[in-house]
């Protein structure tokens, strides 16, 4: 029996290692794809990255089950599940936004998705907090004019859609590899852009040394001449940050030691919180356990501008939605 055990967990370990490799092995050929598919001649490239892909994978298993439970976009649910209570003002709005979704509509037009019955998706939206004056019951006492909190989820949003629960949490780390190489693109790119700056200097410095060289040879007199050694200097200069710069081997080498630094600070590109929240059914703050309010958790992400946004995991039925000419109608109903 107990050879038996070790057994078996010797095989899920070795099931687990494989897939883990299998994964890792994946988003190394698609991020380098995305970055730049020369970096796939550097040499052991694959290798260089597999660590820092590996810490970059778990850290978004992890950030991605900080997001917490789906919720059903379903409106028989508004009444019992005060998460889409507070997202959604009515049960109709609920269908109404799955209707004006164009996240919703473009992914339906994929032919990729033509036979799907169900999605699921990241549903983000702006968390909005404003403090209104209103009454409130301290006791037996009704007191006016108390300072209370409302919160608002505007600007909702269904960017990341997939047929799959397993298919949505690839799709989320897609999207999360897609800014990393997009950074490590911008990077390259500047690089690019300082060679070319480095490459109309260095023509300039070249025509004012000529030109100088010109002048030292006509001149007679006594007069000073041009600062040659000097010119000479800060071209030899300019010469050697260009070479920094110069396509080549080195530069592909620079591109993917910033990939694989990107990628050993994951917390840096993407850094999901939870807070819970106490709301009544007008949205306001209130203290837990206030009779009428309900408490849940939201898992929020605070964008490179300082906008807080909130994530929710959702799941809805495609059935019932109409595709294409009741969308403009629907829409003009939310404005």
């Amino acid at each position: 029996m107990g050879i038996g055990n070790w057994w078996r967990r010797r095989q899920i370990r070795r099931i687990a290692a494989a897939h883990r490799e299998r994964r890792v092995a994946y988003a190394t050929g698609y991020l380098v794809r995305q970055t730049d598919p020369r970096l796939a001649g550097v040499a052991g490239h694959a290798a260089r990255l597999r660590e820092p892909m590996i810490a970059t994978v778990s850290y978004l298993d992890d950030a991605i089950d900080t997001l917490g439970t789906t919720l059903e976009l379903d409106a028989a649910g508004w009444q019992d599940e005060p998460r889409l209570r507070a997202l959604f003002a009515t049960p109709a709005d609920v269908g109404d936004f799955l209707q004006a979704s164009s996240d919703v509509q473009r992914w339906r037009g994929d032919p990729v998705h033509a036979g799907a019955s169900d999605a699921w998706g990241v549903l983000g939206c702006a968390i909005v907090e404003k403090t209104v004056f209103g009454s409130e019951l301290r006791g037996e006492v009704v007191v006016h004019d108390v300072a209370q909190t409302t919160v608002s989820f505007p600007d909702k949003r269904l960017r990341i859609l997939s047929a799959t629960p397993d298919g949505l949490r690839v799709e989320i780390i897609r999207r999360v590899f897609d800014v990393v190489a997009a950074l490590a693109l911008q990077k390259m790119t500047g690089r690019e852009e300082s060679r070319k700056e480095l490459e109309q200097e260095q023509a300039l410095l070249k025509a004012r040394l000529l030109i100088d060289r010109r002048k030292a040879a006509a001149l007679t007199g006594s007069g000073e001449g041009p600062d040659i050694a000097g010119l000479e200097a800060e071209l030899a200069e300019n010469e050697r940050r260009l070479d920094a710069v110069r396509p080549g081997p080195q530069i592909l080498e620079q591109g993917l030691a910033g990939l694989a630094d990107l990628l050993a600070r994951p917390a840096e590109l993407i850094r999901i919180e939870r807070t819970s929240l106490t709301l009544d059914r007008t949205n306001t703050k209130r203290a837990p356990g206030t009779g009428g309010a309900a408490s849940f958790d939201v898992a929020q992400i605070t964008t490179p501008e300082g906008e807080r946004r909130a994530l929710v995991l959702v799941h809805f039925a495609l059935a019932g939605l109409a595709a294409g000419p009741d969308i403009a109608a629907r829409a003009a109903k939310l404005i």
